[in-house]
């Protein structure tokens, strides 16, 4: 059957690196941007965090990485809760610095960081 398709259908052609070269396109760091946060969304944080890199958007970037360290927190919470908590104020800190405070603040309250929580949630000098 395979040879059927090879003699009738299709034409089949070695790849050389010219051809593979020709086929490529330059991603816009729009583009690169639009990916990051796809991936993101769907939770795949280490090719998010690349594909801000490369669209040189930093908030990104430290978004996807203070996902990833969230997201291992959370797994890591009853195995090891010493490196859980290690890792939630990681991104408590990260949180806090992008400017996103309530996940700061739940990652603060998780630590039972009550006060911290609390300020991370008044609104900062310039903004009053």
């Amino acid at each position: 059957m395979f040879d059927y398709w090879k003699k009738c259908l299709i034409q089949v052609r070695l790849v050389d690196q010219a051809l593979a070269e020709a086929m490529q396109v330059r991603s816009t760091p729009e583009e690169w941007k639009s990916r990051g946060f796809k991936l993101l969304r769907e939770a795949t944080y280490l090719m998010a965090t690349m594909c801000f890199e490369r669209a040189r958007y930093d908030y990104g970037e430290k978004l996807a990485k203070v996902s990833a360290f969230k997201a291992d927190a959370d797994l890591k919470h009853v195995l090891s809760p010493q490196e859980a908590s290690h890792l939630r104020r990681q991104a408590a800190e990260i949180y806090e610095a992008i400017g996103v405070a309530d996940s700061a603040v739940e990652c603060f309250y998780m630590l039972k960081e009550y006060e911290k929580a609390a300020v991370s949630r008044l609104p900062k000098k310039e903004e009053v």
